[in-house]
């Protein structure tokens, strides 16, 4: 790597550690579960310090040239032979009969009401749940 790159991976990296070490003091050292990152940045900061510097600069790999692929060719498209067999559409029948349809749309019905019921439980326990609030000649 050059001087150069180097300089700004260095500065970047340092960018990143300080940016660490004020997240690991404002947000994780009062979290039981979360752990600092700033030492690990720390080490691998240390690790890249030694790193030599070639001043050299490196010259991108040279691309090797583009070949087109080849087209594929077929002599002879396949023939294509007409259908002989009809496409037959199976029935779709009914077998149900109006009670059942009735007795069906009663149970839905009875489904939603007691879904309406249920919902209107929880909103009364949401609002119950609330904390009320002061008014201002309350709080004086």
């Amino acid at each position: 790597m050059t001087a150069q790159e180097k300089q700004a991976l260095l500065q970047f990296m340092g960018v990143t550690y300080g940016a660490a070490v004020k997240m690991d003091r404002e947000i994780v050292s009062s979290s039981n579960q979360l752990t600092p990152i700033s030492d690990s940045i720390k080490h691998q900061f240390a690790r890249i310090m030694p790193v030599a510097v070639d001043d050299q600069p490196h010259s991108p790999p040279t691309p090797e040239p583009y070949t087109p692929p080849v087209p594929l060719v077929v002599a002879h498209p396949p023939e294509l032979h007409p259908v002989t067999e009809p496409f037959i559409t199976p029935e779709l029948t009914y077998k149900g009969t109006v009670a059942h349809d009735a007795n069906l749309i009663d149970t839905l019905i009875s489904i939603r009401m007691a879904l309406t019921r249920i919902g209107d439980i929880l909103e009364l326990k949401q609002e119950n749940d609330k904390p009320a609030k002061k008014s201002k000649a309350q709080q004086t």
